[in-house]
Order: C-alpha cells, then sequence, then structure tokens
C-alpha cells in the first residue's frame, strides 16, 4: 500500500492502487523546523488493518 523513497521529506508514498485511501499531509519535522509530508489513511483502513493482527 506504500513503499519508501529516496526523498528525506517524503519519506512514504502510496502505491497507485492504494491512493484512495490516504492522502500526504504537512507538517513541521522535529528538531529541525522543517516541512516534511506524513502519508495518511483514513480510519477505515488503519481499523482494518488493527483488526487483521
Amino acid at each position: 500500500m506504500q513503499y519508501r523513497t529516496e526523498d528525506w521529506k517524503i519519506l512514504y508514498r502510496p502505491t497507485e492502487s492504494s491512493k484512495q485511501w490516504g492522502w500526504m499531509v504537512a507538517a513541521i519535522a522535529k528538531g529541525s523546523n522543517q516541512t516534511v509530508f506524513q502519508l495518511r489513511w483514513l480510519p477505515s483502513i488503519t481499523q482494518l488493518f488493527n483488526e487483521r493482527n
């Protein structure tokens, strides 16, 4: 559902087939005051993964 990139500002991106269930959110990196992007998943998707564990 996601893959790791070489870009330190965007560590993870959703795969093409999973873009409908997540989005990228701007955030401030701890300790550096730089803008980074986090991949966030819809609550229904994270709940599905939690139920499978």
